[in-house]
């Protein structure tokens, strides 16, 4: 079973983009420390939350936040 699909949250073919979540919530997810570099951390912070089942994520389209200056 795909846990990340177009109904729960995939909008993007390669990553999740930002998130903004609550501290209480964000503090629930077991994060993975062991990634140094861009890259995985929001599908699995973003599976994470699916498999909880009691946080909504939706897609919000900003089109004005761009990504210009970011280096790993």
């Amino acid at each position: 079973m795909k846990l990340i699909s177009e109904g729960n949250g995939e909008w993007r073919h390669f990553s999740y983009g930002a998130l903004s979540i609550y501290k209480n919530d964000f503090n629930r997810i077991e994060f993975n420390e062991n990634i140094t570099q861009w890259g995985k951390e929001d599908i699995e912070i973003a599976e994470y939350i699916i498999k909880l089942g009691d946080i909504k994520i939706f897609r919000s389209l900003d089109p004005g936040i761009q990504e210009d200056n970011l280096k790993n």
